[in-house]
């Protein structure tokens, strides 16, 4: 017996068994916990199998088709528009993460996530006419910070924080400029969620080039 004739054979003896179980891989959508409930409350197990190897060949292809036919074809695609739904009415009054919104906060007229280097450019606005340094976007072997900030839902930036910070020492007043200037930023196109905007917290790195 092959290893695919094995799963296949495998995944038809826990289906008639009563073990049924819906099988992801890839990545998490925002709203696996509620799925996992879902499934549940239909005696479905839920497994995430990132890279595909917990299971024996074909298994999961079988077991896919075993529930399509139990259940019909569209039954775990409805179930996860229905967990996703649920999802966001129970957190749309808070933050979301970056990594939890259908579209980044952008600035009006600007396409690109955060408005591509409109921080660093609105930064350099505010440093002195002769300043020894400039703010620039490519952090890799440069002096930097990891700036965590919040968007909500009317487009003003909240809560900036500096979670990181990497040789700054010597640049004494950066952590200042870098605070009380991004605080100051308004006019964001929100993050959205299922077309709903959202307040949700990004992070985004801010380099030191000096001109020494």
């Amino acid at each position: 017996m092959t290893p695919c004739q094995s799963g296949t054979h495998e995944a038809i003896e826990d289906f008639r068994g009563g073990k049924i179980v819906f099988i992801r891989n890839g990545f998490l959508p925002r709203y696996d916990s509620v799925l996992e409930v879902l499934l549940d409350s239909n005696r479905i197990k839920y497994s995430f199998d990132m890279f595909g190897h917990l299971y024996r060949d074909c298994y999961p292809n079988t077991m896919d088709s075993l529930i399509k036919e139990k259940f019909g074809d569209n039954f775990v695609d409805k179930l996860e528009l229905v967990a996703d739904s649920l999802f966001f009415e129970e957190k749309k009054n808070t933050t979301f993460e970056y990594y939890e919104v259908d579209t980044w906060a952008m600035r009006k007229n600007n396409e690109d996530q955060l408005g591509g280097d409109f921080i660093i450019n609105y930064l350099n606005e505010k440093l002195p006419p002769k300043s020894s340094f400039r703010f620039v976007s490519n952090i890799v072997d440069r002096p930097h910070y990891v700036i965590e900030f919040t968007v909500d839902k009317q487009g003003e930036t909240k809560n900036v924080e500096i979670k990181e910070r990497n040789n700054t020492e010597k640049f004494k007043g950066t952590d200042k400029i870098i605070l009380n200037e991004i605080s100051k930023i308004k006019d964001w196109t929100p993050a959205s969620i299922r077309n709903e905007p959202v307040t949700a917290k990004f992070q985004r790195g801010v380099a030191i080039e000096s001109g020494e």
